[in-house]
């Protein structure tokens, strides 16, 4: 849904006995943003990327958009085929193959002995893109979820007894992201960043 079809239905919402009074587009897109950070938890939008592996080098840049991790494939060696590394649990642990997350850092284990090109290839969740532009598209499966909230801040705003009536909607909406969130895909659990 692009952000202007999602403004026109909240200004509906918002004020729907009359036309003179709108918000801006900015104030609307300011929410709606405030709004994919809070449903952040609950978006699980897929992305790829791959990084080249530098020899003796463990730790690299994550993704910007970076926010859960699916699945770590490496391949040591130019002529290796990729395989799954897990997550080291232990801090200390720097001799088991594995890798942890801090923070936008990926740390591979144990030291590359070559380079790589492509070496690492991550499947991960990302971060919604921020809004900003009216053509910009909400990519949820359930944009209203956004709109309801920026209605529920709005009339919070206001000090309106709607935005309860706007809060409990976005608490089922909440309800029903949740119960399409995945725990395991393709059998593999969906790992958190420390």
């Amino acid at each position: 849904m692009l952000v202007s079809a999602l403004i026109s239905w909240c200004n509906s919402m918002y004020e729907p006995d009359t036309t003179d009074y709108k918000l801006s587009d900015s104030t609307w897109i300011a929410f709606f943003n405030e709004a994919l950070v809070d449903l952040k938890p609950y978006l699980f939008l897929r992305e790829t990327a791959t990084a080249d592996i530098i020899n003796e080098t463990t730790s690299y840049g994550l993704p910007t958009d970076f926010y859960k991790m699916h699945q770590l494939l490496i391949k040591q060696k130019s002529t290796d085929e990729y395989y799954k590394i897990y997550k080291l649990l232990r801090v200390n642990d720097v001799y088991s193959t594995g890798y942890r997350l801090w923070e936008t850092t990926l740390e591979i284990y144990p030291e590359p002995t070559e380079d790589v090109t492509d070496g690492l290839k991550m499947y991960y969740w990302k971060t919604h893109p921020e809004l900003s532009e009216t053509d910009d598209e909400i990519l949820i499966s359930d944009p209203y979820a956004v709109g309801i909230y920026a209605l529920y801040r709005i009339e919070q705003s206001d000090r309106t007894s709607k935005s309860t009536d706007y809060y409990r909607q976005y608490e089922e909406k909440i309800k029903r992201l949740k119960l399409n969130q995945p725990e395991y895909i393709d059998d593999y659990l969906i790992e958190d960043v420390y």
